[in-house]
């Protein structure tokens, strides 16, 4: 198992800080608290958005929507939560 500070993991995946750091405190991505600070499970972190991107990719198919969501951070900054964003913006 690997495990990565908050804010290396947000920015490596291009992530909003706050967001990962609010994910961790509900339990939501699997990390685990020393001291003050939380460590995330990079694996089991990189497993769940994976998984959200293809349920938010089925959602999309349903809707027949043809729009291919890339797994991994593009070199332009775009990450995992942008693609959320802007797969929610198309299914509403």
């Amino acid at each position: 198992m690997k495990f990565s500070g908050i804010k290396e993991y947000a920015n490596s995946r291009g992530l909003a800080y706050s967001t990962v750091y609010a994910m961790c405190r509900d339990g939501t991505l699997p990390a685990v608290k020393i001291g003050q600070r939380h460590k995330i499970e990079v694996e089991g972190a990189d497993r769940y958005f994976n998984e959200q991107i293809e349920l938010r990719q089925k959602k999309l198919q349903k809707l027949k929507c043809p729009i291919v969501i890339s797994k991994q951070t593009r070199c332009d900054g775009v990450g995992y939560l942008d693609q959320l964003n802007l797969m929610r913006k198309g299914v509403k």
